[in-house]
């Protein structure tokens, strides 16, 4: 019988939707993929799993990573207004941290 949390986990997968062209994706490990070009944001894969880890959901929901055959595939647009968004959020929560620490 599974677990809440695996079964929590299962709900969010990120799957491919019918409804998003093939065409729209790039791979997001491969070589020559999303994270390559945009290497500025992270540096190597294991950054970037890192940040998937912690807000794969969020991306997921905003349309912005899908996963197929257990590969994980982005629109490129969306996915970059999404890392932008969540480190806006972040940079924000910490400042706020900072002012309450001084």
């Amino acid at each position: 019988m599974p677990t809440a949390k695996r079964r929590a986990r299962r709900q969010g997968k990120a799957e491919y939707p019918h409804d998003v062209p093939r065409s729209a994706l790039v791979p997001v490990f491969d070589p020559g993929g999303w994270r390559e070009k945009n290497e500025h944001l992270y540096r190597n894969d294991t950054s970037l799993r890192w940040f998937l880890r912690h807000h794969r959901d969020e991306c997921v929901k905003a349309g912005a990573l899908f996963r197929v055959s257990g590969r994980f595939f982005c629109i490129p647009e969306r996915m970059e207004a999404v890392v932008r968004e969540i480190g806006a959020r972040v940079a924000a929560e910490r400042g706020k941290e900072a002012e309450v620490v001084a």
